[in-house]
C-alpha cells in the first residue's frame, strides 16, 4: 500500500511540473532549435542572468551564431492575439472571454539590454525574437515586425535569414563563455527569487535612484534636450530608443 501511494505521488509530482503551460511551450521551442539548427548555433536554454537594479531576469531561449545573438521570447497561448509594438499590453481573445498579457517585443527589450551590458557588446549584434506555440493566430501580425513569429517553423525561418557573418568562431564561443559564467542556476529557489522580484517591480515597491522605463522595464538612462520649449533640461530616457521612447521627468 506505502510503495502504491509513493508511486501515485511520483507520478502526479511529474504531472504537475509539465502542466506549466509556459515550461511546455518552452521544451517545444527548445527542441525546435535543437533539431534544426546546425553546430555553429549554440543554444542556450532558460537562461538567468542579472538585471543590473538589484534582482534578474529570465530569458526563454539564447541562440549565439557567427550571424547574431538571437534572443528567443515563447509564448504558448491559443485564441486570437491581438498586439501593437507601442502598446503595453497585448490580448488574447477565446471565443468571448478576453484576457491582457505584458507586450513580449518590450519584454525582450529588457533582456537584450541586460546581455548587452554582461556582455558588454553593442545592441546591434542582439536580434529579437518572439514566438507564439499553441493554437493561437496573432490577427494583427501585418502591423508586426518580422522577428514576431506564429510558429516554430517561421521562427527558423527568420534566423536562418540572417546569413551575414558578425562573430569568428573564438569570439562567439568567449561570448558564450561570459553568459554561462554569469548565469544563474536554474534552481527552484532562484526561480522564486526572480518571481518576487518582478512582483517588487510592477507594484512598485522598490525605491530606487535610476528609474525603471515605464513602457519596457529597462534601466533608464540621464539625458539632456537639445531643442524645444525643454531644451537644456534634463529627463530620463529608455536605453532603446527609438525602439522604446519611455520618458520620465527628472524629479
Amino acid at each position: 500500500m506505502e510503495i502504491l501511494i509513493f508511486v501515485i505521488i511520483v507520478v502526479i509530482a511529474v504531472l504537475w511540473k509539465y502542466c506549466d503551460k509556459g515550461k511546455i511551450g518552452e521544451n517545444k521551442v527548445f527542441k525546435a532549435l535543437c533539431s534544426n539548427l546546425d553546430k555553429e548555433y549554440r543554444v542556450l536554454n532558460d537562461v538567468i542572468i542579472p538585471d543590473n537594479v538589484g534582482g534578474t531576469t529570465q530569458i526563454d531561449h539564447v541562440v549565439l551564431s557567427p550571424y547574431g545573438i538571437f534572443v528567443i521570447e515563447t509564448k504558448n497561448l491559443k485564441g486570437w492575439i491581438f498586439g501593437s509594438m507601442d502598446s503595453k499590453m497585448w490580448m488574447q481573445q477565446i471565443f468571448n472571454e478576453k484576457y491582457q498579457f505584458y507586450n513580449p517585443i518590450k519584454q525582450n527589450y529588457k533582456h537584450i539590454a541586460c546581455l548587452a551590458k554582461l556582455t558588454n557588446l553593442p545592441k546591434k549584434y542582439f536580434l529579437p525574437v518572439i514566438v507564439f506555440v499553441g493554437d493561437s493566430s496573432i490577427k494583427t501580425i501585418n502591423e508586426l515586425p518580422d522577428y514576431v513569429t506564429e510558429d516554430r517553423r517561421e521562427m527558423l525561418r527568420y534566423i536562418k535569414s540572417h546569413t551575414q557573418k558578425i562573430f569568428e568562431d573564438n569570439a562567439l564561443a568567449t561570448v558564450c563563455n561570459m553568459i554561462e559564467s554569469q548565469r544563474l542556476e536554474n534552481s527552484k529557489e532562484n526561480s522564486r527569487r526572480h518571481v518576487q522580484h518582478v512582483r517588487d517591480m510592477a507594484s512598485g515597491q522598490r525605491s530606487r535612484e535610476i528609474p525603471l522605463c515605464p513602457r519596457c522595464g529597462c534601466e533608464m538612462v540621464k539625458r539632456q534636450a537639445k531643442y524645444g520649449p525643454n531644451a537644456g533640461q534634463s529627463f530620463w530616457g529608455c536605453p532603446n530608443y527609438p525602439a522604446c521612447r519611455g520618458i520620465v521627468k527628472e524629479r
